[in-house]
């Protein structure tokens, strides 16, 4: 059914260049199917935004140097360190900023490994959700009658 509906949407859109709004808190049902992506809460648009220039803002590698980089270091050198987390050897760095200025900042420091990973649209909102001082966990506890996490 969700298949026939999304080949209709699509036809529609394709024919009579038409805009489609859809609702829904099923992200990766979106993902593939949307161009554009917003967020409401209590009435507001916290932000509407192309899903393309979402991915483009944010990037996601795996990184292994031959020596320690600090993040700090890599912070001083341009990159807009959101989050990072250590395994073992690699280390997993989330950045505001786009693949190329990763690669310019951290090749130089010539890395045994430069994985960079694609962002689901669930991370890209809850890290857009973070840029904007939410807390996921504030906007689903705060609904009436949702569960505390």
């Amino acid at each position: 059914m969700r298949q026939n509906l999304k080949r209709i949407l699509a036809r529609q859109v394709g024919e009579y260049g038409m805009t489609v709004l859809i609702a829904s808190q099923n992200l990766k049902e979106l993902e593939d199917f949307c161009d554009h992506v917003g967020l409401l809460h209590r009435g507001g648009l916290l932000f509407s935004e192309e899903i393309d220039r979402l991915r483009l803002s944010i990037v996601k590698a795996q990184i292994a140097f031959r020596e320690p980089v600090s993040m700090e270091k890599l912070r001083d050198e341009g990159l807009a360190i959101l989050q990072s987390r250590a395994r073992g050897s690699i280390i997993e760095i989330l950045a505001r900023n786009t693949e190329k200025e990763l690669r310019h900042t951290v090749e130089p420091h010539a890395p045994l490994l430069l994985d960079v990973l694609p962002l689901t649209l669930e991370e890209l909102f809850i890290y857009e959700l973070g840029e904007r001082a939410y807390k996921v966990h504030d906007i689903r506890s705060s609904e009436p009658g949702a569960f505390p996490m």
